[in-house]
């Protein structure tokens, strides 16, 4: 829908704004250094498993933090 996920707007509600089979574009952007790449992918949702009157995307969201490599010996 153009919404932009937010700290008070997450994945999860926006997913679940949606009925089980709707078909949902999802826009994944990755940082890189000093790059940014993004991707459109198509998704059918499925029924949430604790309210299956709600759209269920099945994948989880965490934040990701790029941990410095040790140099090899």
């Amino acid at each position: 829908d153009g919404d932009q996920i937010t700290p008070d707007m997450t994945l999860p509600a926006l997913i679940g704004a949606h009925a089980p089979g709707d078909e949902v574009t999802v826009t994944i952007v990755r940082m890189g250094q000093g790059d940014m790449s993004q991707k459109d992918i198509v998704v059918v949702l499925d029924a949430n498993p604790d309210d299956d009157s709600i759209g269920f995307l099945g994948v989880r969201v965490v934040p990701f933090f790029s941990e410095e490599e040790p140099d090899s010996p």
